[in-house]
């Protein structure tokens, strides 16, 4: 996943449109004020909320407390942690009006306008919880559920699935016969009939055996990568997960 900000391609596009983020945590926002637009997804959105991300604030709202835990998190200067907050603020201020005018096309910008914070906390939920979906999905991002429910895996220990879609496994693994063998059937519970296999399924991969009782683990970025990021990249990560990176 990539964090939310002003200076990575993901700010608000000059062209109309809206970013990725902002239509994601739109998509959110109208399951659970309007679900009649978007769908049925009520239940596993508001799964999202309680113990996650909230809508971003600029820096002068945060104690000194705060900024300096979150200065500690990311290893970074504090000045480094004002200027990441604000230009998260910046950015979630510019997409949210940027929803709002397409809220107000849609005849429901009363709601989103008087509920600012539950939209913040969708958009910042969306920016924890999105995936790279890979090639098959020409690198957009989304939210799987299951997935998206996992933790990064816990110090001493190694992630053990990995997200990639049936397209990319199968180039990857280069192997019809062994591709067949590893994709065994699966019932489909609404139909009771094997699933028919889309090259832009979402699958997890197992890196080795899972047995009951087993938590699963993902891992959200690389203790190399963490190594040879610069300040401003380590608190733009540590405000996306909200965790120190200490611990990866």
């Amino acid at each position: 996943p990539s964090l939310a900000r002003g200076d990575d391609g993901l700010s608000p596009m000059d062209n109309g449109e809206i970013s990725w983020q902002a239509a994601m945590a739109a998509s959110a926002y109208c399951c659970l004020e309007e679900p009649d637009i978007i769908g049925d997804k009520i239940m596993w959105i508001q799964s999202w909320f309680g113990g996650g991300p909230s809508c971003p604030r600029p820096a002068s709202t945060h104690s000194r407390d705060e900024l300096q835990t979150l200065a500690g998190m990311a290893d970074t200067p504090i000045k480094i942690v004002r200027e990441a907050l604000d230009a998260r603020y910046e950015t979630f201020q510019k997409d949210y009006h940027a929803v709002a005018k397409m809220f107000q096309m849609l005849g429901i910008m009363d709601r989103i306008n008087s509920d600012m914070n539950t939209f913040g906390d969708l958009y910042s939920i969306a920016v924890s919880r999105t995936a790279n979906l890979g090639p098959q999905w020409d690198g957009k991002r989304g939210i799987i559920p299951l997935h998206d429910m996992l933790n990064h895996h816990a110090v001493g220990s190694s992630p053990n699935v990995e997200l990639l879609c049936v397209g990319d496994m199968k180039k990857a693994i280069a192997d019809d016969t062994r591709f067949m063998n590893l994709m065994q059937p699966v019932c489909d519970d609404d139909s009771g009939e094997d699933m028919v296999w889309n090259s832009k399924d979402a699958v997890l991969i197992a890196s080795r055996d899972i047995v009951r009782g087993d938590e699963l683990w993902l891992s959200y970025i690389g203790m190399k990568q963490v190594s040879s990021m610069c300040e401003k990249e380590r608190i733009w990560r540590t405000l996306q997960y909200g965790f120190s990176l200490g611990c990866l």
